[in-house]
């Protein structure tokens, strides 16, 4: 049982305005300042977070049984504005498992780059090592409803695998889910005009699935 409710953290630069939440240290919503929903212009920003509580958002952090992607998170902030002034910011994301195990999430938002560092530092002051492996979470739906125009365009998971694009249409994770393995520089959500992903700093011995 929680100890008390999750508080947002509201990012606003020149490019997008981001929610994150304390719980699991999700991004909630990333609404584009320069491109709209429709072709209008009382439209809003495009929003490029498509899913739901149920479905789950990207960069939940887990590691085996021992880091929980639903971890609550105590936050160092919860408002950053880089509209005036400074031209990055920070964010940190603590937690204490109760088991030995301390997560710690540093995030830095750049003033007119749409891309997020992540650094996750976990430290185990507890007699037993930790097993299964650390993972990122990605996830998303189409950012705009299938049309004539775009129905036969790619849509969905992707990855830059040594050298080489890697599409997953849906028929092929329908039973079982698929991995990708290599020298992986970036993979996550691919629509037709954008795409929602994670590049890794060490980019060998990575898996997508």
């Amino acid at each position: 049982v929680q100890s008390r409710p999750a508080l947002h953290i509201t990012i606003d630069t020149d490019l997008y305005t981001a929610v994150l939440t304390e719980q699991g240290g999700a991004v909630k919503s990333f609404v584009l300042k320069n491109h709209r929903e429709e072709n209008d212009k009382d439209s809003p920003g495009k929003q490029l977070i498509r899913t739901d509580d149920k479905s789950g958002f990207p960069l939940k952090f887990s590691w085996g049984s021992l880091i929980s992607p639903d971890a609550l998170y105590d936050s160092s902030t919860q408002n950053i504005s880089l509209v005036e002034g400074k031209d990055s910011d920070s964010l940190t994301l603590s937690s204490d498992t109760g088991t030995g195990v301390v997560v710690q999430r540093l995030y830095t938002f750049s003033k007119d780059k749409y891309y997020i560092d992540m650094e996750v530092r976990v430290k185990n002051t507890s007699t037993n090592p930790l097993q299964g492996a650390a993972q990122i979470q990605q996830v998303n739906t189409p950012f705009q409803p299938l049309t004539a125009a775009n129905r036969f365009l790619f849509v969905g998971p992707a990855a830059y695998v040594d050298e080489s694009l890697e599409e997953v249409k849906a028929k092929e994770f329908e039973e079982n889910p698929k991995s990708v393995k290599g020298r992986i520089d970036w993979a996550g959500y691919q629509g037709t005009y954008f795409t929602c992903s994670v590049a890794p700093h060490e980019k060998d011995g990575v898996t997508f699935t």
